[in-house]
């Protein structure tokens, strides 16, 4: 289980409460980066400003090999970039162990600016939880032959991690498709060609299999569950494509889902803020208008009670296997 401690972050303590209140679950750490209460728009260089990967062209939401290792983002790309980006960098290391987490932002209320809702969960009570859009996507686990092996997919483990009364809303740019844990938008061949990749392999040694019959993302699998057990460190490895195999192989945009989580006070509570901002701001005589910075609360399709979370590719920070 990874644990990660103020200094190892280097970011505030205030933003590491957690809301759900579990700060760990099957083996994965939930930090809270801070809240989303107001609509945050990124700077016009964002928009190139994504990590690209290599995937098959067959299934583009599915990367294999990252183009640039170790790979960072911008700071001002999201609503908590300094924080995100530490931790992000924190994990772009060799030990197997330092991908194993999950960026949320609570309490949150709304999307960035230029993102959609692409999916919900909603838990009213203990025992229950619906979920819609992307939520209901899981990586592919392959089910085929007479045993398999995967790991379970991050989605899934943030649901299990949802208190009762707590709404969690996904969120990816408008442009890009949701699929496995993250957001995706193929590269046109004129804009990206394939020709090197780059990626870390680890041993056998460092995973370990829960075997039994599991129930993830609406299928029932049956086979080992894997686990990060071993701290052995990866080794950086590259390839190259040739030229007869690029067809095989496509560019993607890749961008972290948003993952915003509240409960039905939070929304209570913002309306009041803006209520008081909106009164201050009506008896306020200077000739010099000022931007209300309380939350924006949109109509029926947009508002999202939310916490924003940054996708963490684990996929690609410790998932490869060499067996």
């Amino acid at each position: 289980m990874l644990t990660y401690s103020i200094v190892d972050l280097k970011v505030p303590l205030t933003y590491l409460t957690i809301m759900p209140t579990a700060t760990s679950i099957s083996g994965w750490s939930l930090l809270n980066v801070g809240p989303a209460t107001t609509t945050f728009t990124e700077p016009a260089s964002c928009a190139t400003a994504y990590r690209t990967v290599i995937a098959p062209a067959t299934d583009p939401s599915l990367p294999l090999w990252n183009v640039h290792c170790p790979w960072v983002p911008p700071a001002d790309c999201n609503p908590s970039g300094s924080i995100v980006q530490s931790i992000i960098s924190s994990a772009e290391g060799t030990n197997p162990t330092d991908g194993l987490f999950i960026v949320y932002q609570s309490p949150g209320l709304v999307c960035p600016s230029g993102q959609a809702t692409v999916g919900a969960a909603e838990k009213p009570n203990p025992t229950s939880i619906s979920v819609s859009g992307a939520f209901n996507l899981s990586d592919a686990i392959p089910t085929g032959g007479s045993y398999t092996v995967f790991f379970e997919p991050q989605l899934d483990v943030f649901l299990a991690a949802l208190d009762p009364g707590e709404t969690a809303i996904l969120c990816c740019p408008s442009s890009y498709t949701p699929g496995n844990g993250g957001c995706y938008s193929t590269l046109p061949s004129s804009a990206f060609t394939p020709t090197t990749g780059c990626g870390y392999e680890g041993p056998e040694a460092n995973y370990g299999t829960v075997n039994g019959t599991w129930t993830i993302g609406g299928q029932t699998i049956t086979g080992g569950l894997l686990t990060v057990t071993g701290t052995i460190p990866m080794s950086a490895v590259t390839t190259s494509f040739a030229p007869s195999e690029v067809t095989s192989y496509v560019g993607v945009a890749l961008e972290g889902m948003g993952i915003l989580v509240h409960q039905s006070s939070d929304i209570v509570t913002a309306s009041a803020t803006s209520s008081a901002a909106s009164s201050t701001a009506s008896s306020t005589t200077s000739g010099t208008s000022k931007p209300n910075s309380a939350l924006r609360v949109k109509g029926n399709g947009d508002i999202q009670g939310v916490v924003i979370a940054i996708w963490c590719l684990f996929f690609i920070l410790g998932a490869r296997l060499v067996v």
